[in-house]
């Protein structure tokens, strides 16, 4: 009980950071989010069968697809090629998890 405390906590935080930095706050912020987050930590190597992962490996994984994200946006690609580049990772992402931890009878 107290872990789901203290995570409520950490997104009522998430929350007002959001709206303090764009100034504004509406019931559709997050959404695309959860994409994000799930490649994040398969690129951070987090398997998607479970039991395999690390903080730091999600860390780091968080500032590899933001760097993509910023490079993206950078050099102006469509909003919607960027959804088809980060669909492309989390495939190539889960592709390698289920290669590495393919068990053959």
């Amino acid at each position: 009980m107290v872990t789901f405390a203290l995570a409520g906590a950490c997104y009522g935080l998430a929350g007002c950071l959001e709206a303090a930095r764009t100034g504004s706050a509406t019931s559709n912020y997050g959404n695309g989010y959860e994409m994000d987050a799930i490649a994040s930590c398969i690129v951070g190597g987090c398997s998607m069968t479970g039991g395999v992962g690390n903080v730091f490996g999600v860390f780091i994984g968080v500032l590899i697809f933001n760097i993509i994200n910023y490079g993206l946006t950078f050099i102006g690609l469509s909003s919607y090629w960027q959804w088809v580049v980060k669909g492309l990772i989390i495939i190539v992402a889960v592709s390698f998890d289920m290669r590495k931890y393919n068990t053959e009878n």
